[in-house]
Formats: C-alpha cells, sequence, structure tokens
C-alpha cells in the first residue's frame, strides 16, 4: 500500500486522552495512512495503550525514547515517515474524521505542497468550542504567495504544524527539523511556507485542540521566554540566511513584537508574586533586547501604538543598561578580590591554612616539611620554559603603540599574533600582553613562541601607564577581572576598543544563565561571519566580518580518512555551561557509537572538568585527533566548525536540550542528533557519503565564517583596525 500520509503523534503521559487521539486517525475515512506514535519517555500507561493498539491496527509504528521534547520526538517521527505528506497531531488532541481524505484530495487537485486548515479550540471541563480559528480571512483560491508568506512573517497567520498536511519533501530537501524547545512551530511553519511551491487552504475546523488545566497558554516561565526568543531568532537566522531579511524587516519587526508582547502580558496576568515578576520581566527584557534595536521599531512603518506600554519599559532598560556602562572603576582590585574569594582555589588555601594552624605549630619538623615542599614545587612551576614578557623595569621609557592586545588563552593568542603580524606589513606597531598573572596559565606564553617578533610585554606597563596606545583589542569583553575594566578606563581616556568574536558564543547566554552583556562594552566588535550580525542590530554601523584567522591553515591541508573506521568524540562543557549534564551527553554519544558498531576515542578541551576516570580518552591535541579521526561529534563550541574547515563530517549532538542556535540550522554541512539512536543513524548517513566534506560544508562556513573572503581574516582585521584609526584622526 502506498502511503499518501504520514500522522505523527509524540506522546508523553496522556494515558487519559491517548485513546480519543488514536480512535480519529485510525478511523479517517482515507486509509492509505500511517501512524507513527514516539513515546517520549512516558511514565503512565500511555506505551501500553499505545502497544494494544498497535496490536489492533498494523499500520501503527510505536517509537520508544528517552524524555527529549516535543521538537525532537516530531523529528524522529520525520526521519520514519515514508507517506508523501506529514500531519502532525499532538496526543490529547484529535482530527475530524474527514481530514486528512478532504486534505489530500485538495493538494492532489491544486497541485499544493501544504494544504492548510482551521481548528476548534476546546475547553477539558466543559467540552466546548472557546475559539475558532479566525486568521483565514483572506481570499483564500487566489492569494499570491508573497502576499501570504508577508502574513506569515508578521504574525497575521497562526503558526500552527498541526493545522496542516505537508510535503515530506520539504523537511528532507530543505534540512527542516523542529528545534529542541518550547514553541517550535514559531520556527519551523514560515520555512515550510516559503519553500512551499503551492499552499492551498480549507477553511474548516478540522483540529480539535483540547485546552487542559496547567495549559501552556495559562502560564509562563523562563523556559517559554527561552523557546519563544529562541524561535524569533530563528526566524531572523533563516531570513538572513534567505538575503531576505531587509525585504521583510517591516514585517518581522511585527512579528518580533507580536510575540514578545504575548509573553510580556502573560507575565503581567499570571505571575503573582512581584519578586518572581520582576525577575521574569528582566529576563524577557535582556533577551529580547539583542534581537532589535528600539531605533530599528521606531523608524518602522508599523503601528506601535498596541505595544507601547511594553515600549516604555523596553526603553527604560535599554537607558537604565547605557547608565551601567558609563560607570568606569579605575580600580579593579575590589572586583578581582571578590572573584578570588569566591574560587575553588582561595577555599582551599583558606582550608589549607586553618588545617596548618590547627595542627602544625610554629617550629614544628611538620610545618618545615611541608613549607619546604610547597618551595618546591613553586620553584617548579617556574621553571617551565616560557617567553618572558618585559616588566616596566626593562622599558626605559614610556613606549608607544598603535594597538595593543589582551590575550588570556593560546587562541586568543594565535588570532592576535596574525593579526599583529598584518598590522605590521600596514607600518602599525602592535604589541600583546601578558595577562598569565591574572588569570590561571591559559597557554599566551607558550604560544608567543610561534610570534617572536611581536612585542611581548607584562600587564602591569599597562597598569602603571608605561606605555602609550590609541587601540585596545580583546576577544571576551564581559571578563570583570581585567578586560572589561581596561576597556572601560580605556574608552574614558577617548581609545578605540575592539572585540573580536570568538570562534562561537552564546550571545543571548541561553544556556549560560548569565548576563554578560557580549560584546556590548566594546565600541567596535569583529564578526565571524553574517550569521552574527543578526545580535549587534544596535551597533551595525560598527560590526565588521572577518572570518577567523585560525582557519587558514586549517582549510589548505588535505583530510586523510584511516582505514579503519573512528569516532571522535569532542567533550566541551567547559566554564560551568550545562557541566551538570555532561555525562549524560557523553554516555549518550558513546552509546549511540555502539549502535553504530564503530570504535571511538574521547578528546576533553582542558577547561572541562568532567571526571573521564576509566574512559577512552586521548592524550592528543584536538587537531591531531581530528586529523586521524573519520568522524566528530560535538556539542557547541568550535569543535564543528574547525573539523568541517578540516574536510572531516560531523555531526551536533544535542541530547541534552541546548538553545543557542548556533548549530540548529546545518545548511546541508552536517548531521543533527538527539538521541543514542538517531546518533547512530547519522554516523551511518555521514560516513556512507561519497561527498568532499569541505566543500559541502562551504555555504555554512562561508556564512558563519566568512571563508569564501578574497583576503585573509587576519589582513581583514588589520585593515579595519586602520579604517577606524584614520577615522579618529580625522
Amino acid at each position: 500500500m502506498d502511503i499518501k500520509i504520514s500522522v505523527i503523534v509524540p506522546v508523553y503521559n496522556v494515558e487519559n486522552y491517548i485513546e480519543k487521539c488514536l480512535e480519529s486517525v485510525i478511523n479517517q475515512t482515507l486509509k492509505e495512512v500511517e501512524i507513527i506514535i514516539i513515546n517520549d519517555g512516558s511514565t503512565d500507561k500511555s506505551l501500553d495503550i499505545c502497544k494494544e493498539y498497535k496490536k489492533k491496527d498494523s499500520r501503527i509504528i510505536v517509537i520508544d525514547q528517552q524524555n527529549s521534547g516535543l521538537g525532537i520526538s516530531r523529528n524522529n517521527g520525520i526521519k520514519k515517515a515514508t507517506g508523501e505528506f506529514l500531519c502532525f497531531l499532538d496526543s490529547d488532541d484529535w482530527l475530524d474524521l474527514k481530514t486528512l481524505k478532504n486534505c489530500y484530495s485538495k493538494a492532489k487537485k491544486e497541485l499544493a505542497d501544504i494544504v492548510v486548515f482551521g481548528f476548534d479550540r476546546i475547553d477539558e471541563d466543559t467540552q466546548k468550542v472557546i475559539q475558532t480559528r479566525d486568521d483565514l480571512i483572506f481570499d483564500l483560491d487566489n492569494i499570491k504567495k508573497e502576499n501570504f508568506f508577508n502574513k506569515v512573517i508578521s504574525a497575521n497567520f497562526k503558526h500552527m504544524a498541526c493545522s496542516m498536511i505537508s510535503k515530506r519533501e520539504l523537511f528532507i530537501n530543505n534540512s527542516l527539523k523542529f528545534p529542541s524547545a518550547l514553541h517550535e512551530d514559531l520556527y519551523v511553519t514560515p520555512q515550510l511556507f516559503y519553500y512551499a511551491n503551492k499552499v492551498s487552504f480549507i477553511n474548516k475546523s478540522y483540529y480539535k485542540w483540547l485546552i487542559r488545566k496547567g495549559s501552556i497558554t495559562n502560564t509562563v516561565t523562563s523556559k517559554h521566554i527561552d523557546g519563544i526568543i529562541t524561535a524569533i531568532f530563528y526566524v531572523k537566522c533563516f531570513l538572513l540566511k534567505e538575503n531576505i531579511y531587509d525585504k521583510y524587516s517591516d514585517d518581522f519587526i511585527y512579528f518580533y513584537l507580536t510575540y514578545i508582547y504575548l509573553l510580556y502580558r502573560r507575565i503581567k496576568s499570571f505571575i503573582k508574586d512581584d519578586k518572581e515578576k520582576q525577575n521574569l520581566f528582566n529576563d524577557l527584557l535582556l533577551k529580547s533586547s539583542s534581537i532589535i534595536n528600539i531605533k530599528d521599531i521606531e523608524t518602522s512603518e508599523i503601528e506601535t501604538k498596541k505595544y507601547s506600554e511594553f515600549l516604555i519599559m523596553f526603553k527604560n532598560y535599554l537607558i537604565s543598561k547605557e547608565v551601567s556602562k558609563s560607570i568606569v572603576v579605575d580600580d579593579n582590585i575590589l572586583s578581582q578580590l571578590n572573584e578570588i574569594k569566591s574560587s575553588r582555589g582561595y577555599k582551599f588555601l583558606l582550608q589549607y591554612y586553618r588545617y596548618r594552624d590547627k595542627y602544625l605549630p610554629v617550629g614544628s619538623k611538620r610545618r618545615k616539611i611541608v613549607k619546604e615542599a610547597l618551595n618546591y614545587l613553586h620553584k617548579r612551576k617556574n621553571t617551565k620554559k616560557y617567553i618572558s614578557a618585559k616588566s616596566i623595569n626593562e622599558l626605559s621609557s614610556r613606549k608607544k603603540y598603535s594597538v595593543v592586545f589582551l590575550p588570556h588563552k593560546d587562541y586568543h593568542m594565535w588570532t592576535m599574533g596574525l593579526i599583529a603580524r598584518e598590522l605590521k606589513k600596514l607600518k602599525i606597531t602592535a604589541c600583546v600582553l601578558d595577562l598569565t598573572k591574572c588569570y590561571r596559565d591559559e597557554g599566551t606564553r607558550k604560544e608567543i613562541k610561534n610570534f617572536p617578533d611581536i612585542d611581548f610585554l607584562d600587564f602591569e606597563v599597562l597598569q602603571n601607564e608605561k606605555i602609550n596606545y590609541d587601540c585596545l583589542v580583546c576577544m571576551n569583553d564581559w571578563d570583570k577581572r581585567v578586560v572589561r575594566p581596561q576597556i572601560e578606563r580605556g574608552k574614558k581616556l577617548g581609545k578605540i576598543t575592539i572585540g573580536i568574536v570568538e570562534g562561537v558564543q552564546d550571545f543571548l547566554d541561553l544556556d549560560t544563565k548569565q548576563n554578560r552583556n557580549t560584546y556590548q562594552t566594546v565600541e567596535y566588535v569583529f564578526l565571524t561571519g553574517k550569521h552574527d550580525e543578526q545580535f549587534f542590530t544596535n551597533k551595525l554601523k560598527n560590526t565588521y566580518i572577518i572570518g577567523i584567522p585560525r582557519l587558514k591553515k586549517l582549510l589548505n591541508n588535505k583530510p586523510i580518512f584511516p582505514k579503519k573506521k573512528l569516532v571522535v568524540i569532542n567533550m566541551n562543557f567547559s566554564y560551568n555551561v550545562l557541566s551538570d549534564k555532561s555525562k549524560y551527553w557523553l554516555d549518550s554519544a558513546i552509546e549511540g557509537c555502539k549502535k553504530a558498531g564503530i570504535d571511538y576515542i574521547i578528546t576533553q578541551h582542558p577547561a572541562d572538568k568532567t571526571d573521564l576516570t576509566g574512559y577512552h580518552v586521548t592524550n592528543k591535541t584536538m587537531y591531531q585527533i581530528i586529523e586521524e579521526g573519520s568522524i566528530v561529534i560535538s556539542r557547541f563550541g568550535s569543535t564543528i566548525i574547525e573539523a568541517l574547515a578540516m574536510g572531516k563530517p560531523c555531526i551536533y549532538h544535542n541530547p541534552h536540550g541546548e538553545k543557542v542556535m548556533k548549530y540548529q540550522e546545518p545548511m546541508g554541512a552536517y548531521s543533527l542528533s538527539f538521541d543514542s539512536n538517531s546518533l547512530a543513524d547519522a554516523i551511518d548517513y555521514e560516513l556512507s557519503l561519497a561527498v568532499d566534506y569541505r566543500k559541502r560544508a562551504e555555504k555554512f562556513l562561508d556564512y558563519h565564517c566568512n571563508v569564501n573572503s578574497k583576503e585573509s581574516s587576519a589582513f581583514l582585521a588589520a585593515k579595519y583596525i586602520k579604517s577606524i584609526m584614520n577615522r579618529y584622526r580625522e
């Protein structure tokens, strides 16, 4: 039997509703259907009920998975589906029995890729219709695709994936997947309508949407905020990727305001506790302010009167944000002390001295032995062969540099060293400061060996004003210990301040759970690619796309694949971001490798503190092991970009529900996986391809890393620095 429609039903703890849902599908007047049930880790009797239905109807397929969320469940259903069209049905809702037959007939008659139909919202207690779909009020038979897309992207159309059937090819050919966040429909439906050649409509309420107690429409949490914010950014990313953002900018602003205002009203209406309400408002304002600049809203042609209450709050928030930025701390000793006090090292130190004073009396032999041991370790630590930074004493007079770089990690040094060399060619003097004394050693002293032609000075020469400069360049302006105070100090002195975006960033802090205001302190920002622009709508005139300088070498190396297949698992839960989920992620990745029947090796980021005792971990560098491996599995981080640049296939593995958008849109460059089963499938798929993986990823790498530029990233950075400095001198 040729399957005309695959009905995908995610199931989670719906034992009281699932029977009515399934009855409405198996009794459809269209019989050529398959019913794919994804049990998303239910803890009630839902799975047992689904299995009983499977026994009764051979068209039913049951997939049992760990709890992963609605979006991932739908994605797994799409992978299993074989029908010409897809229909999504939530497990507490149901369909009119004529839905699929009438929609399929309409699609075939009008050669439509999508058929949209109406819905009724039904109150669970009264079983009465409380709302009927009211947005299908245009000329359904004659509306042009572009005019309809205007409605979609301006939120004048309800984004509900369940109230339509859509060709499976739309998902497959355009690599569309639902994100692992709430409100996933907001992201997927605009793309479906954009890629569809023809959309048809049936203005009948075929879908029955049950409104249960505690419904998502009657509450709001930080997860709802994250879900909608993420979806809005995904849509903006999509518009930018397709080079249609300028065309639909006003429509998108309306889309943005509609859903941000929806969150605002929910917080205001449903949250009674004043403190919780204010925290949610702050969360909403922080994250939404990175999407659209208030000036863009004010200069648009849309009517904003409806949103005036929220916009007043929004403006006040931005004003307070700017005021807080203008406060300059000349003496950063207090902030440094607070950071030291909150560190593990400080706590251990206190512990040691308390122990010493209690158990090692002054003059005792044991105290002497401990002291000698500490002195030995300290001396040994300082005998490492580093290139020494020049101190104040070594500078005979106040020295002038045009550009001062502030690195504190090895890859900062790679990037800044290359740019400093290009500046030298342009007759612009530059130096690099050694910040190792302010942080733990993260490799700058080691990496400076590769740049013996660049002046390397101790940080104290800047602190004590022993050097003069025009421009400060950093790679993370949110660092409160050293970099941010120096940036603020430089701005106060009228200096140029520039931030270079590190390989990848969670600009919105969706997963970091911090409020870092990344690259908002510096005046100018050097972006890695077009993708980053969406996060700087408030300062686009001061942004420049340069790419990632360290990728140049990787792009030129010819990839080599081993005879025996080897999976490289990149373990990177650094700086306490989602570190509580690190073991879960790793075990899921290993399980996927085992299911695919392929050996694996683990490479661990230096800042990842997960205990990997007993795991198969390599001592080789990440680059060395990627060169030796067949395929790379990673979570959020620069590794996927670097591996693609090296010509190796990749999989972005996200079983733990990361929200940051960087890798959620692969543009055909790599595969996504959400559990061990989908990872095993992705490994098999990627390794079965006889393609040039680097060429396959070219569109993605250019959008994110500017790799198609004729000029090198380091040269572009140097050129833009010179241009900015010339502008200041005029």
